[in-house]
């Protein structure tokens, strides 16, 4: 399965744009994550770079590059209860040509 994102429906309405994004993994479980500027401050929380929906970098939010190509933005996970359940995720949502997620 293409992992794929969409923007929650109460975020839309709020007007709150691309802050929300939920990607969709292999397995068809929704992820939700938030868009952040800068990982250092989500220390061991799971986090993507992404361009449009696809996703090019998957990691720790602390580990994020710090330079990005205009169009890629930082997204971080913060609802995973422990680090198994963020390598689970994170084994979910890699996408095809990543290898260095989490």
């Amino acid at each position: 399965m293409k992992q794929r994102s969409s923007l929650p429906q109460i975020a839309r309405e709020a007007g709150l744009g691309g802050r929300y994004r939920y990607w969709t993994g292999r397995s068809g479980r929704r992820y939700l994550f938030t868009r952040v500027e800068d990982g250092t401050n989500f220390e061991g929380a799971l986090a993507l770079l992404a361009e449009g929906e696809a996703i090019r970098w998957l990691g720790r939010a602390d580990t994020a590059p710090p330079l990005r190509p205009p169009g890629q933005a930082l997204f971080v996970h913060l609802l995973a209860g422990d680090e198994a359940e963020r390598d689970r995720i994170a084994q979910d949502l890699v996408p095809d040509g990543v290898s260095d997620a989490a």
